[in-house]
C-alpha cells in the first residue's frame, strides 16, 4: 500500500472546475487520477496526472473502467465528484424529453453512486468525498426540472452514504455561480416568463456575480483545509460563497 495519500480522484477534469482543481492539486505535488470523455490538454503535461477516457452515465463501463485504471490498495486523501451538466435549455418540466432526463439523473446523480460504491466496496482508504452540488437541489425554480431533481438526490446521496460511512468526511457543496457551461445554459435560456432564472441572468452582468473556475478551485481548497473552522459537517449540504463571506480576499 502507498505510503502516503497524496492522491485524488476527479469526474469531469476536461474544463471547468475540475480542471481548475487538478490543475492546483497537481502543483501541490498531487498523484492526480482523472476520467472524462475528452482528454483535458492543459493536464497532459505533468508526469503525476493519470487519465482515462470514459463516459460516466454507460455504468457497465463506468465501473469496469475504475477497476481497469485505479491501482489496487491505492490511497486516495480525495474522490471530487464534479462531473455534471444542467441539460436541455431550460423549459417547462413537460416539455423536457425522458432521455434527456434519464441522462442528466444518470450523470449528476448515478454515476455518483456507481463510482462511490466502487471504492468503498473494495476497501480502498478514502479520508474525504468532495461531491459538487447545488442549491438547485434544495430551492426549487420554474424551467430547472432536470437539473434540480439530479441535484436533490445527489444531496441525499451524499447525506445517507456519510450517515453510513463515518470513517469517510464527506463535502456537500453547493458552487453558487461559476462560469461554466451550466450557468451559460441557464443564462442563455432564461426568459422572463421563468422570473427566478430571468432574475439570475440580470444579476449575472453585475461585475464578481459570476466567478472564475480558477477562483472558485481555490476557494474548495481553502474550504477543505478550513473545514473545521467554517462549521461543516460531513454530508450536510452548504453554499460555498456563504461559508466564505466573512473571508477577506
Amino acid at each position: 500500500m502507498q505510503e502516503n495519500n497524496k492522491n485524488i480522484f476527479i469526474t469531469g477534469a476536461s474544463s471547468g472546475i475540475g480542471q481548475e482543481v487538478a490543475i492546483l492539486f497537481l502543483e501541490k505535488g498531487y498523484n492526480v487520477y482523472s476520467i472524462s470523455r475528452t482528454v483535458p490538454s492543459k493536464l497532459t503535461n505533468y508526469k503525476n496526472w493519470h487519465f482515462k477516457s470514459c463516459d460516466v452515465t454507460d455504468r457497465k463501463k463506468l465501473y469496469l473502467t475504475l477497476s481497469d485504471f485505479i491501482p489496487k490498495q491505492c490511497n486516495f486523501e480525495y474522490v471530487f465528484l464534479n462531473a455534471g451538466a444542467f441539460g436541455e435549455k431550460p423549459n417547462y418540466g413537460y416539455n423536457y424529453s425522458i432521455d434527456n432526463f434519464l441522462y442528466i439523473l444518470d450523470l449528476n446523480l448515478v454515476s455518483n453512486k456507481v463510482i462511490l460504491d466502487f471504492f468503498i466496496k473494495n476497501n480502498f482508504f478514502i479520508k474525504n468525498v468532495v461531491s459538487s452540488s447545488s442549491i438547485a437541489g434544495i430551492r426549487y425554480r420554474k424551467a430547472m426540472l432536470s437539473y434540480s431533481v439530479s441535484k436533490s438526490g445527489l444531496n441525499a446521496l451524499i447525506h445517507i452514504y456519510a450517515l453510513e460511512n463515518p470513517n469517510i468526511f464527506f463535502f456537500n457543496i453547493g458552487l453558487c455561480s461559476v462560469d461554466t457551461l451550466v450557468a451559460e445554459t441557464i443564462i442563455n435560456g432564461a426568459k422572463p416568463e421563468f422570473n427566478e432564472i430571468y432574475a439570475f441572468k440580470q444579476r449575472s452582468t453585475k461585475e464578481g456575480y459570476i466567478v472564475s473556475p480558477k477562483k472558485r478551485s481555490m476557494d474548495i481548497l481553502y474550504t477543505l483545509q478550513n473545514y473545521k473552522e467554517l462549521g461543516i459537517i460531513s454530508g450536510e449540504f452548504f453554499e460555498i460563497k456563504e461559508k466564505l463571506s466573512d473571508r477577506k480576499s
